[in-house]
């Protein structure tokens, strides 16, 4: 009955405690839960003034498994903390941010395990993002027994999501290694395509193919700024840019598709009214794609509706005989 007790009382204490523990038998640790994080609305403290007012500063406690604030504080400094109790025997650990986007800052304090301050950033000392052959900021750790304050700081000038990992170096690499295989395949089919379509449009006069050349030039872009590879391929560029640019090249594939498409064409002859709706479209594309780098992005985002009818339209020629 006694050992009962324990258990229920060890089990519920780990249930509700804010301390992370690493443990030999667990490669990979999500610790959006295990967060608190306080905004820094005037964008001017640093490390050590966090430190000194650690527990009059009015932290929040996360309860979503990936941190993320929306557009609510694009912009401003975020702190994070966390604890880790390192109850392993390995000492070196990686601090992964996976995710859509590449944050514009990511800078981390802790004390390794000789007792040293650490501090390392994301971008390096021009400002630039740090190209450590990983899409996203991560951190190599070496991480003493027992327990560890964590700081990170945080900056996004579109919207906040910070999904972070702790893995194993092992799990690290192997993560990093698949991501990159998985793009690498996506990509490589996109430019055999490409260049096929091509090759078919130099010995053909189909139209279609030329659609087609637009639409995988155009993914590609957005791919790559989706994924985050923006910061490796425009490393001065902010990330609400990098956003700007995917957002806008989607309206242009909006727009270009219908433009080009063999069945825009001929749907004048067929249905007018879906014609007209078609040029609708086309428009609002072209405005979107002009008007998203004036706007701000929580609303620029807004007109992906949008594609909607681009789908309706495009089912409807189908069913019309028109593709």
């Amino acid at each position: 009955m006694k050992i009962i007790i324990l258990l229920t009382l060890a089990f519920f204490s780990s249930l509700f405690s804010s301390n992370l523990y690493l443990q030999d038998n667990v490669n990979k640790y999500d610790i959006g839960e295990y967060l608190s994080y306080f905004v820094d609305t005037t964008n001017q403290l640093k490390h050590d003034d966090i430190l000194t007012n650690l527990a009059k500063l009015p932290f929040k406690k996360n309860t979503n498994k990936t941190f993320n604030l929306g557009y609510d504080w694009s912009g401003k400094n975020i702190w994070i903390k966390f604890n880790i109790i390192n109850n392993s025997n390995n000492l070196i650990w990686y601090l992964d941010s996976q995710g859509s986007l590449t944050p514009d800052l990511l800078e981390i304090y802790y004390k390794n395990k000789n007792g040293v301050n650490i501090f390392e950033s994301s971008l390096d000392s021009s400002g630039f993002h740090v190209n450590n052959l990983d899409v996203k900021p991560s951190f190599k750790c070496h991480f003493r027994k027992g327990e560890t304050l964590i700081l990170l700081k945080f900056n996004e000038g579109s919207s906040t999501p910070l999904p972070l990992q702790i893995k194993t170096e092992e799990k690290y690499r192997v993560d990093n290694n698949i991501s990159f295989f998985i793009h690498a395949i996506i990509i490589g089919a996109i430019l055999g395509l490409l260049l096929y379509n091509i090759a078919l449009s130099l010995s053909t006069s189909e139209i279609n193919y030329i659609v087609y050349i637009i639409t995988l030039s155009i993914f590609i872009i957005q791919y790559l700024m989706y994924f985050g590879f923006g910061k490796i391929l425009f490393p001065n560029f902010p990330m609400i840019t990098l956003e700007k640019i995917k957002l806008s090249t989607m309206y242009l594939w909006f727009a270009s598709y219908f433009a080009f498409s063999a069945s825009f064409l001929k749907l004048k002859d067929y249905n007018k009214k879906y014609y007209y709706l078609n040029n609708t479209i086309i428009i609002l594309g072209l405005i979107l794609t002009i008007l998203t780098f004036s706007i701000k992005n929580q609303f620029a985002g807004k007109g992906t509706i949008f594609f909607n009818p681009k789908v309706f339209c495009h089912y409807s020629s189908e069913n019309t005989g028109l593709t």
